[in-house]
């Protein structure tokens, strides 16, 4: 099965709609749509982010909480009806033999390593979809160690695999970009996931 893979779109609409006009291309068709979290930006305008909640329902994207998606929750007093869709979500979900998470720890906001996420999770999946890191991403982690992808393209693994598909936030500091923004769409037929970067 082919899937389309996000995470961490803080509210960066453009960015998530370049990447689901991939996801509907022809040759590289995928039948579901994985959001690994941290969905919307706590201070961007009700407007801006009902943009995200709109293209979430349009195309039935299976979401997880994030740690930004936590704090929206508990801070925003403006913003219900993206409150409300937030509260339906948990911090982890399966999807067929997938188990999507954000990848946060509940009290330190750090990133979790391979064997703390299989421990953690516990579970008989092969494949876990992560966000988070928004540093050295996006990742491959398999029982070959970690490979950061640089560029586009195709990447075999062996499973059991974590794949983080990269952020969809473009950022920038003092006019150089800290990462390109990135998605992936992950092939479970063939072990293997191709990533994109904006």
């Amino acid at each position: 099965m082919r899937y389309g893979l996000v995470s961490d779109i803080h509210g960066c609409h453009e960015n998530l709609e370049k990447a689901l006009e991939t996801f509907k291309e022809e040759k590289r068709k995928v039948e579901k749509i994985l959001c690994a979290g941290d969905i919307f930006n706590l201070y961007l305008s009700h407007k801006e982010n009902k943009k995200i909640l709109d293209a979430i329902k349009n195309h039935e994207i299976n979401c997880v909480l994030g740690n930004h998606d936590i704090e929206m929750i508990r801070k925003s007093s403006d913003q219900n009806e993206i409150i409300e869709y937030l509260k339906t979500l948990n911090e982890k979900k399966r999807i067929d033999d997938i188990l999507l998470i954000h990848g946060h720890q509940e009290k330190i906001n750090y990133e979790l390593s391979v064997d703390q996420i299989f421990k953690k999770y516990n579970t008989k999946t092969k494949i876990i979809i992560k966000g988070h890191d928004h540093k050295n991403c996006p990742l491959i982690y398999d029982k070959r160690g970690l490979k950061i992808i640089k560029k586009n393209g195709h990447h075999k693994f062996k499973k059991p695999v974590i794949i983080h598909p990269g952020c969809l936030l473009s950022t920038e500091f003092n006019g150089q970009e800290l990462f390109n923004p990135a998605y992936a769409i992950l092939d479970t037929d063939k072990n293997k996931v191709e990533f994109f970067f904006l």
